[in-house]
């Protein structure tokens, strides 16, 4: 008698949802719908791991798995079974779990091939061992899903565990492990399904995270929230124009030189409305400097080098190459700047930084986001000196990856593009259960907003999907978001990101420059103002006459390093 296998798995086949939505993601999908298709499901149970804070109860995490799971299984016949982890733990237990699942698979793998040695020795050696019949021809039939009659006496489905060997959606953070997933081939490229199911995601997340995290393929969709920080110059609107200073001669750092040196001469003189102002809040830097040093380490903040850009909101019109290769370091305004701050250190006009409470000064520079400038711009003209730039600590902080051991790629990418597109199952994520964790409420100016009722689920917002969908922080209204919706319109992309250009071939000669550039930033750190000005101009001459430098600063393709940049470049302004 022929023996029936009730299974048919004709999801990845037939399976085509239509998933579109507007960037605002303002309005929750239907919480009660059915599948975005028609075409035949069947029910599954997939994982999702991801790291919570340490408070966070288990029964906490149960009662959010049920909520979650009357949203999925209704649209999509999924189940979920949810994974929270306390942070400090969360790493180690990704490890252990895909070990577990690599070790079995593996055991079975060497059960098999010694097998298949045996078989093919005992063909040799002549020995005819007992074997079994073979099992008659599979026959496929449409799945019948379980179900059982729950105490209210109604008829529901029965979604199956999740298998031993069996790990589905988990968060990933950092760049360095990004990578290492990647190279283990522990995780799935998503590019076919962010044609199809996940074409949703390109409207609710910033294009700049989904092109840095494709890495010779999408292998994950970061979680969406603020790029960067900014750097605000902030020019005193009283002490401009009771002194006659047009703010729009004061736009750069470079151009307020004379403005913070009359307003120190006039408060040393001991001019009354100078009284209590710091000419210039403290020490500043040339913004968006990136240098490149030989032990390849290179980002924003990273040491001064011989080699450096500046990257500048002009950058995004430059399609040469040659306009974005590094500049000599003597020549550029990190230089300038570095001259400019030893002249009025020694005339004693630059403060500690810090803004102490009632605080007044004539110059600042100060790092924030772009809420902050509501906080300046009553008495302080506010002007960009520094803009966001797209970092990997920001892209790569958080991204929902699927395990290379997943019950169905094509399943789990619905419940990603779900979180990320869906108010209400985000907000559940994040917050936990209406009327259990926490429940409606209002702000000061009548926003929607929440009141946290329990403290035993708490997790951390760019953890759980796309920062944007859901309430920002308790009695916070969602208009928050829009100051960080335009910090990620403002920002760069790094032409530099993801650069290893240290190689074999060419170490050697960035190990030069390495050197080079610590013998001049040795000169140039006891100078004094007046010394500083005078040397630079020989110095800048001396590094015109160094080969290494000048195979580089010729802007051509002729040796090993310059190679290496124009490559980097080149892939860069194809992407643009």
């Amino acid at each position: 008698m022929k023996k029936i296998l009730s299974i048919i798995m004709c999801l990845a086949m037939c399976l085509v949802p239509i998933l579109t939505g507007c960037a605002s993601g303002g309005e929750s999908e239907e919480t009660g719908a059915v599948a975005d298709t028609e075409v035949v499901r069947y029910p599954m149970t997939l994982s999702l791991w991801i790291p919570t804070n340490e408070n966070t109860t288990d029964e906490a995490i149960k009662l959010v798995e049920a909520e979650i799971n009357k949203l999925t299984t209704a649209k999509y016949d999924t189940a979920i079974e949810l994974h929270a982890i306390a942070e400090d733990d969360y790493a180690k237990a990704i490890e252990d779990k895909l070990t577990s699942i690599d070790d079995v698979k593996k055991a079975l793998e060497r059960a098999e091939k010694e097998a298949e040695q045996q078989r093919v020795d005992d063909i040799y050696s002549g020995i005819v061992r007992e074997t079994t019949e073979p099992e008659e021809e599979e026959v496929e039939t449409v799945f019948e899903a379980q179900t059982e009659i729950d105490e209210y006496g109604q008829s529901v489905t029965v979604y199956p565990p999740v298998a031993d060997d069996q790990m589905d959606i988990f968060l990933v953070k950092g760049y360095e492990e990004y990578l290492g997933y990647i190279a283990d081939e522990l995780i799935q490229p998503l590019d076919s399904e962010m044609s199809d199911i996940g074409k949703k995601l390109s409207s609710y997340i910033y294009p700049h995270f989904l092109e840095m995290a494709d890495i010779d393929g999408l292998y994950g969709i970061p979680n969406n929230h603020a790029l960067g920080d900014y750097q605000f110059l902030l020019i005193n609107k009283r002490l401009a124009e009771e002194w006659s200073y047009s703010p729009d001669e004061l736009t750069t750092l470079l151009n307020c030189e004379d403005f913070i040196k009359d307003m120190g001469s006039l408060k040393a003189a001991g001019e009354a409305s100078l009284a209590g102002v710091t000419p210039l809040l403290g020490e500043a830097e040339a913004a968006n400097m990136i240098f490149f040093n030989g032990d390849g380490n290179f980002s924003l903040g990273a040491e001064p080098s011989v080699l450096c850009v500046q990257l500048k909101p002009s950058i995004v019109g430059i399609t040469a190459t040659e306009d974005l290769m590094p500049q000599r370091f003597l020549g550029t305004d990190y230089a300038r700047t570095i001259a400019m701050m030893r002249r009025l250190e020694e005339a004693g006009y630059v403060g500690d930084g810090v803004i102490d409470e009632n605080e007044e000064f004539a110059v600042g520079v100060v790092t924030g986001d772009h809420t902050d400038i509501e906080k300046y711009e009553d008495d302080y003209h506010v002007f960009y000196h520094g803009v966001p730039v797209a970092t990997e600590e920001d892209v790569f902080e958080s991204l929902f990856c699927v395990s290379t051991y997943s019950k169905d790629l094509s399943r789990s990418m619905e419940i990603i593009t779900y979180i990320n597109t869906d108010p209400t199952l985000r907000t559940i994520l994040q917050y936990g259960v209406e009327g259990v964790h926490w429940k409606a409420d209002k702000t000061a100016d009548g926003e929607d907003t929440i009141d946290v009722i329990s403290n035993d689920y708490i997790m951390n917002i760019i953890d759980t999907g796309n920062v944007y969908l859901t309430y920002p922080a308790e009695g916070v209204g969602k208009s928050y978001w829009e100051h960080s919706m335009q910090q990620n319109i403002d920002s760069l992309l790094n032409p530099y990101f993801r650069f290893e250009y240290v190689t074999e071939d060419n170490k050697k000669i960035f190990n030069t420059l390495k050197n080079i550039a610590y013998d001049y930033l040795k000169k140039i750190e006891g100078l004094t103002a007046n010394e500083l000005t005078t040397n630079i101009v020989e110095y800048q001459r001396e590094l015109l006459k160094n080969k290494t430098v000048i195979a580089i600063l010729d802007k051509e393709p002729n040796d090993i390093v310059t190679d290496t940049f124009y490559m980097q470049l080149d892939m860069f302004l194809k992407t643009k």
